[in-house]
């Protein structure tokens, strides 16, 4: 899936509780947390390292204040 086609899916989900949203974020979440565990088993630091820099970004832009 491309990144056009990923904007278009997460804006095209409808309204949900955060209940709803938890549930959904950790099916999405439990197989990358697997990814990432095979990482680590193969020592792949440098990899790691860019996904730990990545998730911080993500978590920063998540936290900017909406306009």
């Amino acid at each position: 899936m491309n990144q056009a086609s990923r904007s278009i899916t997460a804006r095209s989900v409808p309204a949900q509780t955060p209940e709803q949203l938890l549930e959904l974020t950790q099916e999405h979440i439990r197989p990358l947390i697997a990814m990432i565990d095979r990482l680590n088993e193969a020592g792949a630091e440098n990899e790691l390292r860019v996904i730990s820099n990545n998730h911080a970004a993500v978590l920063q832009g998540a936290a900017a204040p909406q306009r």
